[in-house]
């Protein structure tokens, strides 16, 4: 059976084969192995599953969190894991959600975030290289609020981002790595009322035989007087073999918005390449540098920036 994942909002041509994602085979059903480790207090759950990305199960965890402070989640999925997590943020907070894994598992995450209060979000991907990710992220945002995705683990991912912009900034950024993977990325940001701002802005890595879809939508509804909507993707090729395609949508209900977006897609830079070999660094570790100066910008948001650059020059 095909299951047709991750639809664009509005249909391109379908020669280029990116206006949806098409799986064989979905994950095991729910099996409440995996160990969570809160540093605040919540409610736990058990209820039926439907994300935007557009598949539903019987049964998943739900853990609901009302954010006064700042907060920590921190997952080790042992097995299959179908869970929705709820932010209710009452407060300005940094919340950090780490998932991590061992061996290879499968993973559908579901995260809504209510946010009314400037705060920053870091849903951070540790699992095994061989797992599958499915990670749909919902914001509902009447203040400033970032959200920050850092991708580093799993053969298939595929990740949706849905944001409703009432009033405030909402900046969604990721940055994920591949070696031989395949991704599907859907990211769309409506922005509803006047002066509203929504931004995209993707970073990664394409490696041997690793496929990539990008599906960048900012979407200016009638009534968004002087809103500002901007998508940039930035996508460094480290091999002959990896497939790309891009897909940056500009929808537009409103005159008076400035709205922008862009694509860049190519190698290694050439000159810092050949400037930090000049100055004793082998080619492998100036790549690797070069990558991490690529990331830096979203890194900077992390409390662990260190960890996970560690990790990230293990996994380049």
């Amino acid at each position: 059976m095909k299951y047709i994942l991750n639809k664009t909002p509005i249909k391109t041509t379908n020669k280029d084969a990116v206006n949806e994602f098409i799986i064989d085979t979905l994950f095991d059903d729910y099996k409440d192995t995996s160990k969570y480790n809160i540093n605040t207090s919540y409610k736990e759950s058990i209820s039926s599953f439907e994300s935007k990305i557009g598949i539903s199960f019987n049964k998943c965890k739900n853990i609901e969190i009302d954010i006064t402070k700042d907060t920590d989640l921190e997952c080790d999925i042992l097995d299959t894991l179908i869970d929705t997590v709820t932010l209710n943020i009452k407060d300005k907070s940094k919340v950090n959600i780490i998932y991590k894994s061992s061996k290879k598992i499968d993973h559908h995450l579901k995260l809504v975030i209510n946010g009314n209060n400037d705060s920053i979000i870091n849903i951070i991907n540790l699992t095994d290289i061989e797992s599958r990710n499915l990670i749909a992220i919902e914001a509902y945002v009447s203040s400033n609020i970032t959200v920050n995705l850092i991708d580093l683990g799993g053969s298939l991912r595929v990740y949706n981002y849905y944001a409703e912009v009432i009033d405030g900034i909402n900046t969604f950024n990721n940055i994920y790595l591949t070696k031989n993977d395949e991704l599907d990325l859907n990211y769309y940001i409506k922005l509803i009322n006047p002066k509203c701002e929504g931004y995209i802005n993707s970073k990664g890595i394409l490696n041997n035989t690793s496929k990539k879809n990008f599906k960048g939508t900012i979407d200016f509804v009638s009534g968004c007087k002087d809103a500002i909507g901007r998508e940039e993707e930035k996508v460094i090729m480290l091999s002959n073999d990896a497939k790309n395609k891009s897909l940056p949508i500009l929808l537009c209900g409103e005159e008076d918005v400035c709205g922008a977006h862009s694509s860049s897609v190519g190698g290694i830079d050439l000159e810092k390449l050949f400037y930090l070999e000049s100055r004793g660094m082998d080619s492998i570790d100036a790549k690797k540098e070069i990558i991490l100066g690529e990331f830096n910008e979203i890194l900077d948001y992390l409390p662990n920036k260190d960890y996970i650059l560690n990790i990230i020059r293990e996994r380049l």
